[in-house]
C-alpha cells in the first residue's frame, strides 16, 4: 500500500513548491531495507486548487442567484441566495431539475 501526503519542498534554486509524495514500496538489498518514494509537483493543480476557492467564495457571497446543474439539467449546487429566493434547502434541490 502507497502513502500518499503533500508537503512542500525547497529547489535548489530555493524556490519553495507544493509535492505529493506517494511512499510505500520496500525492498531489500543485501540485508538493507530501502523505501521508495515518488515525488510529483502540484503547482499547477494548488494554483488551481486556489481559483476554485475564491470562485466558489465569491459565487456563494453574491446576491446574484446562482444554481449549477449537471448536462441533464439537474441542480448539483445553488448559492445562499437562491436558496433565499425560493425557500428551498441544498439538501431539497440537489437532483431537481
Amino acid at each position: 500500500d502507497y502513502i500518499v501526503n503533500e508537503t512542500y519542498i525547497k529547489t535548489k534554486s530555493g524556490v519553495i513548491i507544493p509535492v505529493e509524495v506517494a511512499s510505500g514500496k520496500k525492498f531489500k538489498v543485501d540485508r538493507q531495507t530501502y523505501l521508495v518514494c515518488f515525488f510529483r509537483d502540484i503547482t499547477e493543480r494548488k494554483i488551481v486548487e486556489e481559483k476554485m476557492n475564491m470562485l466558489s467564495l465569491s459565487a456563494s457571497e453574491t446576491t446574484d442567484t446562482i444554481i449549477i446543474t449537471n448536462p441533464k439539467g439537474k441542480a448539483v449546487w445553488a448559492n445562499n441566495a437562491y436558496l433565499n429566493l425560493t425557500g428551498f434547502s441544498m439538501e431539497e434541490i440537489l437532483g431537481e431539475k
